[in-house]
């Protein structure tokens, strides 16, 4: 349940930011939702750990690769 809510919570956040709404206040990086930071790498970065963390408890083989194709979609790209 708590990485369930954690998904949901993150998610609104992620659209929040992307309709253009400012931050609470100060630099973006200042504040933190769920222990990350309120931009929207970090907050995709919480939000794939809690897909990855639904798909691990999942029972359903299917329910758990759709959770792992969430969590692909949502990671945010990296330079390696």
């Amino acid at each position: 349940r708590k990485a369930r809510l954690s998904a949901d919570v993150l998610r609104a956040a992620i659209n929040w930011l992307r309709a253009g709404s400012p931050n609470a206040t100060g630099r973006p990086d200042d504040n933190k939702l769920l222990g990350y930071s309120m931009n929207e790498r970090e907050l995709r970065f919480g939000l794939e750990q809690c897909y990855r963390a639904m798909a691990r408890l999942a029972s359903d083989g299917e329910r758990r690769i759709e959770l792992v194709d969430l969590a692909n979609s949502v990671r945010p790209l990296t330079l390696t």
